[in-house]
């Protein structure tokens, strides 16, 4: 059998991922605004050894300008050749979060920083918006 890649039948709506790095640099919460703010959001991010309760204080700030649900994840292995699926811009992270909620990924947001989340994007098939994070504010 080919391999395709699909949506699962029963994804329909759509979401917002946003790399941790992109909350705070110029332009994110514009950034937020134009998506659907009442889609589940998922902010993402590699950490080594990291939880995702070293992400909350970026997830209530997200929480802050949208309505929708944000989620916290964290690919915390090592650097060096991935070993694992979650870490950007492999789509581990944000496939688990598309599953658990019903979404279409084609019909989604990127919020990044870097090439990597550009290429993340790309691998879901999502849009993506990059953020200059040197323009933090």
């Amino acid at each position: 059998m080919p391999f395709a890649r699909a949506p699962a039948r029963e994804a329909s709506g759509s979401g917002v991922l946003v790399a941790a790095a992109a909350v705070g640099a110029r332009g994110w919460e514009e950034a937020l605004a134009g998506a659907d703010p009442k889609a589940p959001h998922l902010v993402f991010d590699w950490r080594q050894d990291g939880t995702t309760a070293a992400l909350a204080a970026t997830v209530a700030t997200v929480a802050e300008v949208v309505s929708g649900t944000v989620e916290a994840a964290i690919c915390p292995h090592p650097g060096g050749a991935p070993i694992c699926w979650c870490r950007v811009p492999l789509p581990g992270l944000p496939l688990v979060f598309a599953r658990r909620h019903g979404i279409d990924l084609t019909r989604s947001l990127v919020v990044g920083t870097s090439a990597a989340h550009r290429t993340l994007a790309t691998a879901l098939g999502a849009r993506h918006l990059s953020l200059n994070r040197t323009d933090a504010s």
